[in-house]
């Protein structure tokens, strides 16, 4: 049976349709619910992505939104051919009357942004707010204006494409709202792949290739004053600049370069990232069945890595081999749970904020109250690490461990990819990674290199 076609005219739905499926409408009054099953799709069986399959489709919180940003497919990509098809298929389907080359680029830009939504589980922001596509937008949202100018995106091409994307199927839309009373509460479009496109879009997202141009160091939120010593401070501009320049010229799925990002403060976060760390590890393996420039990859983790930190820098004070397990045992709780307690308290700025979040991993307060007690009772000079906002000095330490031992691996010819507070490297490269990476944590986290009692502890992951 040929699926069933809803016609939209001007005044109404009509249903059945009143014109044979083969009759073509005005592309913007035609709602063909066959639209998505004629799309081209990427078969990656016995690809290294071939996980990407048991990808489940899931709804992002709405807090995890990325804006439209410069990304495009790889030239060696599998799947060209099959995005020049799809992109052919929308762009007959919006059939504008003139710029079909500016459309063509929007949509591109449009299709790629979708499918790494896609896979990292994020909303894409897209503003349908006219004034942030001039110059002035940025005394409105200066994030906002300056990711749509910089890619010279049209407010017109945008917003006639968020329509034709909605109308076809392919996307979920949120509206947003511009508040123009200026009290703060703009919220701009969200837009996700709807469940019928989720799998078609999604293989793209890993051939994906972000442009390596600076700033490679950010600080967001910062005042004036601290933005401007991070972009005149030499060591991180030169040493990730280094970084770029060596891994440009070298290959791994969803491609970008390593930047630095700190907070509002000296010391808040500063982790690296890149887009290779969103690419989803629990809820399929796919990231550790990647490549690094063809050859397979091995993931090397600090286990308890805040914990250990916290614990080194106070008093040099080694938490053991598994602290987690030595607190839920005096506490009488889950490993798992253990671990969620010092992941919040952490980040968390006061035990009401903490206890908040933890909730929301079925963590009750008196499930709380043990973990805390636990945890002093084994180390006394931790308690001013918890629930006191430590977490992003912690992160910022981290990312000068880590960014020591990439800088060091790039001197080297050695690719070393951030993820959080760990990082992946080809297999054959595992030695040398354990070892940089104790020696950089001695370094910064004791000054010691080995004289001193707290040691960090690795584990490797393979595919």
């Amino acid at each position: 049976m040929e699926p069933q076609t809803y016609i939209l005219t001007a005044s109404r739905l009509i249903y059945p349709p009143v014109y044979p499926s083969s009759y073509l409408l005005r592309p913007d009054l035609r709602c063909p619910l066959s639209f998505i099953p004629s799309l081209p799709s990427v078969d990656l069986t016995g690809s290294p992505f071939a996980p990407l399959s048991g990808l489940p489709f899931q709804q992002p919180d709405f807090s995890d939104a990325s804006w439209l940003r410069a990304v495009g497919l790889k030239s060696s990509s599998i799947c060209s051919a099959e995005f020049e098809s799809l992109v052919d298929a929308v762009l007959l389907e919006v059939n504008p009357y003139r710029d079909r080359a500016k459309y063509r680029r929007h949509i591109e830009l449009f299709l790629l942004c979708l499918s790494c939504s896609a896979l990292f589980n994020r909303f894409l922001h897209v503003s349908l707010n006219k004034s942030l596509y001039s110059p002035s937008g940025a005394s409105i949202n200066p994030k906002a204006s300056f990711a749509l100018r910089i890619h010279t995106l049209s407010f017109d091409v945008v917003s006639r494409l968020v329509a034709v994307f909605e109308r076809l199927g392919l996307v979920d839309v949120r509206k947003g709202f511009h508040d123009r009373s200026g009290g703060g509460g703009s919220r701009p479009t969200r837009l996700f792949p709807t469940k019928e496109f989720f799998p078609v879009i999604l293989p793209y997202s890993v051939y994906t290739e972000e442009p390596f141009e600076a700033p490679f160091v950010i600080a967001r939120g910062a005042s004036n004053d601290w933005e401007g010593a991070i972009h005149s401070h030499p060591d991180d501009i030169d040493k990730l600049s280094f970084i770029n320049d060596f891994l440009v010229d070298h290959d791994w799925a969803c491609k970008g370069p390593i930047r630095r990002i700190y907070g509002a403060t000296p010391f808040g976060s500063g982790r690296l990232y890149t887009p290779f760390q969103g690419i989803p590890a629990r809820r399929a393996p796919v990231r550790i069945n990647t490549l690094i420039d063809g050859h397979p990859l091995a993931e090397v983790d600090f286990s308890a890595s805040q914990l250990r930190l916290a614990l080194a820098v106070e008093g040099d004070i080694d938490a053991g081999d598994d602290p987690y397990a030595d607190v839920a045992s005096m506490a009488g709780l889950s490993r798992d749970k253990v671990k969620s307690f010092f992941t919040v308290s952490f980040g968390a700025s006061s035990k009401k904020e903490g206890s908040s979040a933890l909730y929301g991993s079925r963590l009750k307060d008196k499930e709380i109250d043990a973990c805390h007690d636990a945890a002093l009772d084994l180390w006394p000079d931790l308690d001013g690490w918890l629930f006191t906002d430590a977490g992003v000095k912690l992160q910022s330490l981290e990312g000068s461990i880590l960014l020591d031992v990439i800088y060091e691996g790039a001197k080297k010819g050695i690719v070393v990819l951030p993820i959080h507070d760990a990082i992946a490297v080809k297999q054959s490269d595992v030695l040398w990674a354990e070892d940089a990476m104790e020696r950089f944590w001695l370094d910064h986290a004791t000054g010691s290199l080995g004289k001193g009692v707290a040691k960090p502890r690795l584990k490797v992951d393979m595919p």
